[in-house]
């Protein structure tokens, strides 16, 4: 019964005890991860955690709706807050059911599995690493504009040369971008594949290149990016098609089609940066 109530829940709001440092990146770790794995309902299209001190952040599975709507909602309610706009606080009559609380009583062999489950979440816990970036007194996004070019084209860009720059690669990794197909019915992403042979360039020209030179890469390989989301958008793509291929051939029993177990496409869904 208490699993069902959850279940059926749309949002989910946790409680956490205790108070992430001030900085946004533990905010944004704690908010994701969370200390104690059992105070997260991954499942839910969105949760909001909210600490001891009232700083609050949230999360959610995109398996329902994509990302963006969800951002939208938490964008939405940020900016309300911003521009200072008041609340109304007059009690609305509603028949919701008051709070209670829910009791689990899992059977004994699922009370050691999930022993083993919350182990092996701290070990994730402390083993991922949450930064968050401020550009102060910088908007990116205007000056992008100006430029000419999209301001998620840059971020993509500047994502494959900050990794070129740490790891030392010489060339582009493998990169995950999401590319919407909501323009065709029941649409929803296509697999982006941002790694271009213009990116490479201009990744590869960037610390010896003069400015005007950098700056030309950087045009092409943004027109070269925006043109593959825009084919991927179109469903000029693969990534779908053949997973969809595949789940089909699964569900009816069938042998999969030698492309589809080819150990050339393995390394085609091994993504490093998304």
């Amino acid at each position: 019964v208490a699993r069902n109530e959850v279940e059926a829940a749309f949002w989910v709001v946790s409680f956490d005890e205790g108070r992430p440092a001030a900085d946004p990146s533990s905010v944004m770790h704690q908010s994701l991860i969370g200390a104690d794995a059992g105070t997260r309902w991954y499942d839910k299209i969105g949760t909001f955690v909210v600490f001891d001190d009232g700083s609050a952040g949230g999360h959610g599975e995109h398996s329902y709706v994509e990302a963006v709507t969800t951002a939208a909602v938490f964008d939405h309610s940020l900016a309300r807050m911003a521009r200072g706009v008041q609340l109304d606080w007059t009690p609305v009559a509603a028949d919701a059911p008051r709070p209670r609380r829910l009791f689990f009583r899992p059977p004994r062999d699922t009370v050691e599995w999930l022993r083993g489950v919350r182990a092996a979440s701290a070990a994730l816990h402390d083993d991922v690493e949450v930064t968050v970036v401020t550009m102060a007194g910088v908007s990116v996004r205007r000056r992008a504009k100006l430029a000419g070019i999209s301001p998620d084209t840059l971020t993509q860009l500047a994502i494959q040369l900050a990794y070129a720059r740490d790891d030392g690669a010489k060339y582009p990794t493998s990169v995950y971008e999401t590319a919407s197909t909501r323009t065709f019915r029941f649409g929803r992403t296509e697999t982006m594949r941002s790694a271009t042979e213009e990116a490479m360039d201009f990744v590869q020209a960037y610390p010896d290149a003069p400015a005007h030179v950098r700056a030309d890469l950087l045009r092409r390989a943004a027109a070269a990016h925006d043109k593959r989301r825009r084919n991927a958008s179109a469903g000029h793509s693969f990534d779908r098609h053949l997973l969809a291929l595949r789940l089909v051939a699964e569900a009816e029993g069938l042998t999969l089609p030698a492309i589809l177990s080819s150990p050339l496409l393995a390394p085609l869904s091994q993504f490093r940066l998304s």
